[in-house]
């Protein structure tokens, strides 16, 4: 059995015997601006892994079914200041702390390759990398897998 299946089917059993859903309010950096409605992500555990599943056909992250798009979610128990997920390829969605480093204020959507954080002007690109400071550090990285519609984000 490959990661990827063992992982889905983890997760699914997980998730009959776990936590409940959580509730996040996103943001999608589409070209409206305008905010999405809330959505259900599944929190589940797995050998003592917090992790969440994300449902790409929900309404609220249909965004994240285009390559170059992104959304942004509030504070979770992944991170505190909140998640920055962009689709980067038709297999890849990559996931940041929206924790800018050098002021912890939260980072934006992607607009044109580049996430602002509107406190002090740091910029980040599409890796994570800095490209204007004043932060000198890259935006956090989480472990991720897409499966299909679900996007599994690991905490830590």
């Amino acid at each position: 059995m490959n990661r990827r299946v063992f992982i889905k089917k983890s997760c699914q059993c997980a998730a009959v015997t776990a936590v409940p859903l959580s509730i996040l309010n996103l943001t999608s950096c589409s070209d409206s601006g305008n905010p999405v409605s809330e959505a259900e992500i599944e929190e589940v555990v797995v050998n003592d892994r917090i992790s969440f599943i994300f449902d790409l056909t929900n309404e609220a992250l249909l965004p994240l079914q285009t390559v170059g798009l992104s959304v942004v979610t509030s504070g979770n128990e992944i991170d505190s200041s909140g998640l920055l997920l962009l689709r980067i390829s038709e297999s890849e969605i990559v996931v940041f702390s929206r924790n800018c480093t050098h002021s912890g204020a939260s980072v934006n959507s992607f607009q044109d390759g580049i996430s602002l954080c509107s406190s002090h002007g740091s910029e980040f690109n599409t890796s994570g990398e800095v490209v204007t400071g004043p932060a000198t550090r890259s935006l956090k990285k989480y472990e991720s897998s897409l499966d299909g519609t679900d996007l599994t984000i690991f905490a830590g």
